[in-house]
């Protein structure tokens, strides 16, 4: 799905991922929240990270003009826990409509500077480039 959402985005990038969202005060009274409130993160070619709403749970998940929009590191924080323990794989976003606590699934783009979950965490939480 991350490489169908890439191709229709129409952006260059390096990498990305689906994030399923994570907030366990909603994902115990309702698990499917967890997939109809999902993330695709891409990490463009010159750096910048574009984030758009998923809903896993419909039959066409890739809609054929997906909605992105720019999001900055500083929206990024750490997660240490959620409903389903996966190290490496946690953040949370800070403040918005996405606001909330996030995985990183298995679909994702596998690369020489992305080789697994744990490195996307880590390229969300770091500083902000200058320049």
């Amino acid at each position: 799905m991350i490489d169908q959402l890439i191709f229709r985005s129409g952006v260059v990038c390096r990498g990305g991922f689906i994030a399923y969202y994570n907030e366990m005060s909603v994902y115990c009274p309702d698990p499917m929240a967890m997939f109809s409130r999902s993330v695709a993160v891409l990490v463009c070619g010159d750096g910048r990270l574009l984030i758009c709403p998923v809903d896993m749970t419909k039959p066409d998940q890739v809609p054929e003009q997906p909605e992105f929009r720019r999001i900055s590191r500083g929206e990024f924080g750490t997660r240490s826990f959620g409903a389903l323990f996966a190290q490496g794989r946690y953040f949370s976003i800070r403040s918005g409509e996405l606001m909330g606590s996030y995985q990183i699934s298995d679909d994702l783009v596998l690369c020489d500077e992305f080789p697994n979950p744990r490195a996307y965490q880590r390229y969300l939480l770091q500083k902000e480039p200058k320049g």
